[in-house]
This record gives C-alpha cells, structure tokens and sequence, in this order.
C-alpha cells in the first residue's frame, strides 16, 4: 500500500486559477522587460498602478454581480456620465467632497435603478442595464454639448498625483483596500455564503430563507456607488472629461472577472483571482503600448478571452 507524500502540492480546484494567473502575470514582465527597456522603470510601474486603480474598483462589485449569476454592461457609460456630472459641478464651484459625496449618491441611483428593473420587474440584468447604458451616453452627448468639461483646481488634480510612500498611488491603495475587504466578505461572511448559493441556484437559495430580491437591489446599488466612487479619481487622473469618457472601460471589466476565473453561470471564482485577472490585463496592455501594438488588436485578445468563457459556460449548461 503506498503512503501519501507529506508535500502538500498547493493546487486545487479554487486556487488553480490563482496559481496560473500569477505565473502569467510574472511570466509577462519577464518578457516586456525583455523587450522593452523602460517597461521596468518606477515611472511605468506607477502609470500601470494608477491606470488599472478606477477600473479595478469597478471589477470588484462587478465580479459580486458575476458571482451571483447576474451582470450590468452600463459600467462604462455610468463611469462616463459620473465623470461629467462630477466634473460640472466643480466647475459650479461645489465643494471637491461634497461633489465627490454627491457623485457616488449618482451611481448609487443609477445602481439602484437597475437593481430595481432585475429585482422588481424581474428583467435579466444585461437586459436591464442595456437601456441604461444608451441613455446614459445620450446624456454625455446632452450635459457636455460637445465640449470637454475641464479646467479644475490644483487641489483636485493633486488627488490623482499622491502617493503613499512616494511608491503608491492613492487610487490603487484604494483598490487594494477594496479588493481586501471585498475578499473577506466572500470568504468568511454569510453575506458571501449567500452570493455564492443564489449563484449556484435561485431557487434553492429563495427556498433557503435568502432574500433573493433584496441581494440583487443591494449589489447593483453597490455597483453604481463604487463607479461614481472610481469617477473621482478617473478625472482627478484625466483631468478632463468627454461624451466619450468610459467606452472601452465594459470590455476590460468583463475581460477582468473571465480572465479571473468567473463563470456567467455564477458562483464559481474568487476575487483574489479577479485581481490578479485585471492585473494580467492592464500589464498586457501596457507592455504592448510599449511595442506600438495597436489597441484594436488587444481588443481582439480581450474579446478571444470573453469569447472562450462564454463558450465555456454553454458547454456547461448543457452538461
């Protein structure tokens, strides 16, 4: 009878994503600092935090809604009009905090729309979200006439430039603290238990005593609330925003959670993956900026990554 090896290999079902996303990640920066001398430099490395930060606040409550079966593709047009309706209201002269405060209550109506369309109305949550990502860019269009709204204070554009220790940007030490926090709500609340069991089945999660309902309204308004969250340093970073600002964002968040490990099917993933998805993205990114690669063509990628995952989840469902 043969004994059981005392060496513990530290791969399994849940950390298996966690292990191949870290060597890829790794396996990436060894090669763009091969190929690219200032992919290594201090400089880099703090645009890639900085750059990553906003959109990584946003995966976060995203990948919640992932888990739970349900998805909002409005991300990038609510970021947008958040980013302007922040944006005119310090160019009024309201206060930076209190127009900071008035911004996040923005998203969490939006949110909270949204949340009432899936959990009210029972709609799918891409159905619901559809309607509010085109009106929300036609309001872009309506609110900048146009115009970029720019022209803020020092003050303001001194948020996007601070660091913790001359090393870390505010906005990804947020991240950091969300990605944490967001974490430890998965893994040792009820909170996460619940997420995790109406993602695995509706029904034996509305015949468990959870408030299927409620949980859906809850994560849709935290998913408005922490994009008008992430609106602030968005344009504290840009300095400006556009009728434009936000597209592209959608695919990048989604690519995130796939990448991550996330299934649409629900309840399958963890966010210490997620994290590790988005970081894989926004290296990838970078380091192809670095070698002039087009942006259409890492679009192509990300969509090769939504695309395989999406097949994933068919073949699922059908077993």
């Amino acid at each position: 009878m043969m004994k059981k090896s005392p060496f513990k290999f530290p791969f399994n079902e849940k950390t298996r994503v966690t292990w191949v996303l870290l060597a890829l990640l790794v396996g990436m920066v060894l090669v763009f600092s091969w190929t690219s001398e200032s992919f290594l430099s201090r400089r880099n490395f703090l645009n890639i935090m900085r750059q990553t930060a906003e959109t990584g606040m946003i995966v976060i409550t995203v990948a919640f809604l992932v888990l739970s079966r349900d998805i909002d593709i409005s991300m990038g047009s609510a970021l947008g009009f958040c980013c302007i309706v922040l944006g005119l209201m310090l160019k009024s002269g309201v206060d930076m905090y209190q127009a900071g405060f008035l911004t996040i209550l923005t998203g969490a109506v939006m949110g909270a729309f949204s949340g009432f369309l899936v959990a009210g109305l029972k709609l799918q949550g891409m159905v619901a979200s559809a309607g509010l990502l085109i009106l929300l860019r036609g309001l872009c269009y309506v609110l900048t006439k146009g115009y970029p709204v720019s022209g803020f204070s020092d003050e303001f554009l001194a948020l996007g430039r601070l660091r913790f220790w001359n090393v870390l940007p505010l906005s990804f030490t947020a991240l950091i603290v969300i990605v944490v926090i967001a974490h430890i709500i998965m893994e040792k609340t009820n909170i996460g238990l619940q997420i995790t069991v109406l993602g695995a089945n509706r029904t034996t999660a509305k015949f468990s005593g959870i408030g299927v309902d409620r949980i859906k309204f809850l994560l849709f308004t935290a998913n408005g609330m922490m994009i008008g969250f992430a609106s602030f340093f968005l344009l504290s970073r840009m300095a400006s925003a556009e009728a434009t600002t936000g597209q592209g964002y959608d695919l990048d968040i989604l690519a995130s959670c796939l990448l991550g490990g996330l299934s649409l099917s629900g309840s399958k993933g963890n966010i210490l993956s997620v994290f590790l998805g988005l970081m894989n993205i926004g290296i990838m990114r970078n380091g192809f900026n670095q070698l002039a690669i087009p942006a259409i063509y890492q679009d192509i990628v990300l969509g090769v990554v939504i695309a395989l995952n999406a097949a994933n989840w068919v073949r699922a469902r059908r077993e």
